[in-house]
């Protein structure tokens, strides 16, 4: 019985993964015939099944990046940069989109160690974190044991040991820096051309304090009904109505 569920489930996912292709393939197929909008619809519907695949958020940047939709490409390239961080074309990709936007946000200085280290977290994808933090404690587990056994380098080995410690020490903090952001910190991008944002969650008594407009990133602080408290890297605060933004994973 377990062999027949077994074999089910592996040619249900040899049938999805043929599905994935064509479809994949039929989009781009769309945007060499230069079907721009067609061709983010079926990317759309692939994403429904397959929501983890950095190639189909990168050619869904590329198709809404064409038909001039500046937000929903900043969308979409984000979401593949988190998937795949150190992907040239998509960093390009990105930088492109975001030159195109109406907004210059600017932010302060912050120390350099700091920069650095964000540069540092952002390299690696979460999943490359957590696989880099479980490869560190099996090396440093090792390490231990070979030290109990050969005496003769115990020494060397326990120097290893102490390096490793500190490596595993900024791995896992590292990792887990990557979860918490992952976790818990909700970051959008706006996709209207223009957003007026209020300083209620209401237009009766809020009363219009900033405008935004599309490809801004922002950071969703609270949420009411269909209402959003957002913040942006100047400072700025305020209330959007949700329709206006598309949430970041």
């Amino acid at each position: 019985m377990k062999i027949i569920i077994i074999f089910i489930s592996l040619s249900l996912n040899i049938v999805s993964a043929e599905d994935f292709n064509k479809s994949f393939q039929d989009g781009n197929n769309l945007m060499e015939e230069k079907d721009f909008i067609e061709a983010s619809k079926l990317y759309e519907s692939i994403l429904e099944v397959h929501p983890s695949n950095s190639d189909l958020y990168y050619n869904l940047g590329n198709a809404y990046y064409r038909s001039n939709n500046i937000g929903l490409a900043i969308w979409a390239y984000s979401q593949a940069i988190s998937l795949n961080p150190r992907d040239d074309d998509i960093q390009y990709n990105l930088l492109l989109a975001k030159s195109k936007r109406v907004d210059n946000i600017k932010i302060s200085e912050t120390f350099v160690i700091f920069t650095k280290y964000i540069i540092l977290r952002n390299y690696f994808s979460f999943n490359e974190w957590f696989f880099l933090s479980s490869i560190s404690i099996l090396i440093l587990i090792i390490t231990i044991i070979l030290g109990n056994i050969f005496y003769n380098i115990k020494e060397l080995l326990n120097y290893m040991v102490g390096l490793l410690l500190i490596i595993n020490l900024l791995v896992h903090g590292i990792t887990f820096d990557k979860y918490v952001k992952l976790k818990f910190e909700k970051k959008a991008v706006f996709i209207a051309q223009s957003v007026d944002v209020s300083s209620e969650p209401n237009l009766v008594d809020g009363k219009i304090i900033f405008k935004i407009h599309e490809g801004t990133i922002c950071e969703i602080l609270n949420q009411r009904e269909n209402w959003s408290k957002i913040a942006l890297k100047d400072g700025k605060i305020g209330w959007v109505k949700n329709k206006y933004y598309r949430s970041l994973k």
